[in-house]
């Protein structure tokens, strides 16, 4: 990569724009070429701020006050760019706007510091805790973050069940799907599902809502009656706004209205998997204590609980139900050992607050759903073990 002009002052480094994003797309290109890696905890999203302010301490003493370029950020840490090598341990704190209002200043430790080009090094800082790292996206990320795509589908793995009874519609689910490294399980009516259950855990059920002999809304229910805790995306060509509520208190993550093509189901897949992905559990801070994991068990079975009251009122738009629901996990998450619960519930009791609005706060809703939903009750250790 050509290096670009780079001013050093006492605040930092400060890179003209399109060198900045030259370099980025660099970094980008170089890591495409590489193997996959091992699994990770924790997901990097893109996070490209051209100013982020960190005070430095060195090692051997003195504190230095930067402002370094970003490039992506996790629930686990940040990478910056920065003109002068840091030491492995180098201690950090960094200053990050959050999207709903105020400032957040996190501690953290250099992790690996490595040059790219000229003097421009890039670091990898790992945070003193983990954080809830939507509350720093701006909301255009946010909303693509939950609503894109995937831009490979070859990556989506997972059982899928498929119930419809019409067999044109099967077919173009299952060329969709082709591409993806999804298996999918076909079932024309609520016996042949509860068969394909029996086969193989599914990840992720689509329903139609017109089924022969029971609507879609009761088979869903049932589906949630017999413990099922995985997404639900309801099938429809209904426009109804009653229908679509019903489905939504019946049980249903979400709906996908026909006709639909490869990108919205393709989104909605990847969204769902996500949601569900035993690679991204969430552990309480407690696991590890003696006797905590009935406890957390306990608490996780009421979180399901506290999510279908916050749906229901979802679907009716009725305010004080959901912020009520949003209060409760508010309340409780931190003290399971739960954190990232709280942060959301906050985040989303916020939102709710400000608008007034059920409608205006479903970004928040949405994620705070999808939090809960990862919520596991093993220890960490444990599962890095089995992993």
């Amino acid at each position: 990569m050509t290096t670009p002009p780079v001013k050093t002052t006492s605040r930092g480094v400060t890179v003209a724009e399109p060198q900045l994003t030259l370099i980025l797309n660099g970094l980008d290109k170089l890591d495409s070429r590489k193997p996959p890696r091992s699994r990770r905890l924790e997901q990097r999203l893109n996070y490209r701020r051209p100013a982020i302010a960190v005070r430095v301490t060195q090692p051997g003493g003195g504190v230095r006050d930067c402002v370094m370029p970003s490039r992506n950020l996790s629930d686990g840490g940040i990478s910056l760019l920065h003109t002068a090598f840091l030491y492995k341990g180098t201690e950090c704190r960094v200053l990050l706007r959050k999207r709903l209002g105020g400032e957040e200043t996190l501690n953290a430790t250099v992790s690996w510091c490595r040059l790219v080009t000229g003097k421009i090094h890039l670091l990898g800082l790992k945070f003193s805790h983990t954080i809830f790292v939507k509350h720093y996206l701006e909301s255009a990320e946010l909303r693509d973050l939950i609503d894109a795509a995937p831009t490979n589908p070859s990556e989506l793995k997972g059982r899928l069940l498929l119930i419809d009874d019409q067999e044109m519609d099967r077919l173009l689910f299952g060329h969709y799907v082709k591409g993806t490294g999804c298996e999918v399980a076909i079932a024309s009516n609520a016996s042949e599902a509860a068969d394909e259950m029996m086969v193989s855990p599914v990840d992720v059920i689509f329903c139609d809502l017109n089924l022969p002999n029971k609507p879609g809304e009761k088979l869903i229910a049932d589906f949630r009656a017999s413990g099922f805790k995985g997404y639900i995306v309801a099938l429809t060509a209904e426009t109804a706004p009653a229908r679509l509520k019903n489905a939504i208190s019946a049980g249903a993550n979400d709906v996908l209205q026909k006709p639909y093509d490869a990108e919205r189901l393709l989104g909605q897949i990847a969204k769902a998997l996500k949601s569900t992905s035993s690679g991204d559990h969430i552990y309480s801070t407690l696991a590890n204590q003696p006797n905590a994991t009935t406890l957390i068990e306990q608490f996780i079975q009421q979180v399901e609980r506290v999510l279908g009251d916050m749906n229901k009122g979802v679907a009716t738009e009725d305010y004080a139900k959901v912020r009520a629901a949003c209060q409760t996990l508010l309340g409780t998450g931190s003290g399971y050992g739960f954190p990232l619960v709280s942060d959301a519930a906050k985040d989303a009791v916020t939102s709710l607050d400000a608008s007034q609005s059920v409608v205006e706060a479903k970004d928040e809703l949405r994620l705070l759903e999808s939090i809960c939903r990862r919520l596991s009750a093993a220890s960490p250790d444990a599962a890095n073990r089995a992993a």
